[in-house]
């Protein structure tokens, strides 16, 4: 029989395990949770995805895996932010969170988590499985900065964590500050001071000094099993939404002025970045760093994802479609097991947008791949950054122009749901 599951993976799923069995609420009612008494865990009863009785003395587990996602780790010290345009339009609205100096520590928090639920608790025909590995759908990164992406996968694969942003004045790393300032920012990069909006707008007053303390290094422990990722709006474009060509200056994520204020006009939500050119000469200095760059491209985010697990999956994309895409394609599948398929895409649109959507080149694999998964009789698994709701981007890569380096035409591209050649279409005749 052959059998296709899409999950487009929206949730740290495995620190749920703690947290269960819930509270009976009006929403898990409407759930009709139900306790399966052996597992402690609960099967949620929804129309046409019934669980048959007895199921779990007979079920056998197929893949035991891990899912992170959205840790969006944020460099605060970055002058290439809009945290002043909160609550200004509802797009806004993730353009700052209160606990932005400790997003490293949570997600170190939570592999840790993931790490102790090595032995899967449900039961199991063929006894219970072993965690396998971890998949990590976007989002790694909140202003796809270069030391955002490094933070992130230092945190996944372990070792030393320097959360600090913010490096010494000099002829490398200048900053045109008069002789005061940049004596004063240099004994703040020295004594690791917190340079973000957070210390102005109170959210940790009850906790003096922990912005300050969450600038430390760290050790992090690293996922004890092998991780894949993928690609989301986050990790390619400035705060999530903007395409290359209104994000001017290239170089504000590395200087060293900053806006602080909570003010923000009409005309500044109407077009942030002609705003923040405008204030930033007049604005508060922080310590510059060139390890804040945006990310140029596609590749580069792979490059920074390293060797180790097939450079976290994105070794794993065909030799054909690495090359004729100059390497910026981020797409690829494995097989944990026989008769099941994890296929991994890339929902990312360069030109601009937090939806997404899937190109022309993509597409074509994707079918081919669901071809021979069905010929070979495999459970499909296909994950993403972006739901399928969220794939209604209709723009495609060319109008990022000289940041399109793909020389492959992305056209037409592929939404979600809408139309004949949808990516919902696609799975649904396979």
């Amino acid at each position: 029989m052959r059998r296709y599951a899409i999950a487009l993976l929206l949730a740290a799923a495995p620190i749920t395990l703690d947290l269960l069995p819930s509270p009976r609420t009006e929403r898990n009612e409407a759930l009709a949770a139900a306790r399966v008494a052996d597992s402690g865990h609960w099967i949620r009863a929804a129309p046409r995805a019934q669980a048959a009785t007895g199921r779990e003395g007979r079920r056998r587990t197929l893949a035991y895996f891990a899912h992170v996602t959205d840790p969006h780790i944020a460099d605060e010290a970055s002058p290439a932010r809009h945290e002043r345009l909160v609550g200004r339009k509802p797009m806004f609205s993730g353009f700052w969170r209160p606990q932005e100096a400790f997003i490293l520590h949570v997600l170190d928090q939570t592999v840790r988590a993931i790490n102790r639920e090595r032995i899967s608790r449900l039961p199991s025909a063929g006894g219970p499985a072993p965690l396998e590995f971890a998949l990590v759908t976007g989002d790694l990164a909140d202003n796809a900065q270069v030391n955002e992406v490094r933070w992130g996968v230092r945190v996944l694969d372990g070792g030393r964590v320097d959360p600090f942003s913010g490096r010494r004045i000099s002829r490398a790393n200048p900053c045109r500050a008069p002789r005061a300032v940049k004596r004063r920012l240099n004994r703040a990069v020295a004594r690791r001071r917190y340079a973000g909006v957070g210390a102005a707008r109170r959210y940790v007053g009850r906790w003096p000094g922990a912005l300050h303390r969450a600038q430390r290094p760290f050790v992090a422990e690293g996922l004890a099993v092998p991780w894949f990722s993928v690609r989301g709006n986050h990790d390619a474009l400035p705060q999530g939404f903007y395409g290359p060509n209104v994000v001017h200056p290239r170089s504000a994520p590395t200087g060293c002025r900053k806006v602080m204020s909570r003010r923000a006009s009409a005309a500044a939500a109407a077009d942030p970045w002609a705003a923040l050119r405008r204030v930033l000469p007049r604005a508060t200095f922080v310590p510059p760093d060139p390890r804040r760059r945006f990310l140029r491209s596609a590749a580069e985010f792979r490059r920074l994802h390293g060797k180790a697990d097939q450079a976290h999956g994105f070794g794993l994309t065909p030799p054909v479609q690495r090359r004729r895409s100059r390497g910026h394609a981020l797409y690829y599948s494995f097989s944990p097991r026989p008769g099941v398929r994890f296929i991994g895409l890339d929902t990312t649109v360069d030109a601009g947008g937090d939806a997404g959507n899937i190109d022309h080149p993509q597409y074509l694999w994707l079918s081919r791949e669901l071809r021979r998964a069905r010929k070979r009789d495999e459970l499909v698994v296909v994950y993403a950054h972006h739901p399928l709701e969220m794939m209604d981007n209709p723009a495609h890569d060319e109008l990022a122009g000289s940041f399109d380096p793909d020389p492959r035409d992305s056209r037409p591209v592929h939404l979600g749901r809408t139309g004949p050649a949808s990516l919902r279409a696609l799975l649904m005749r396979n």
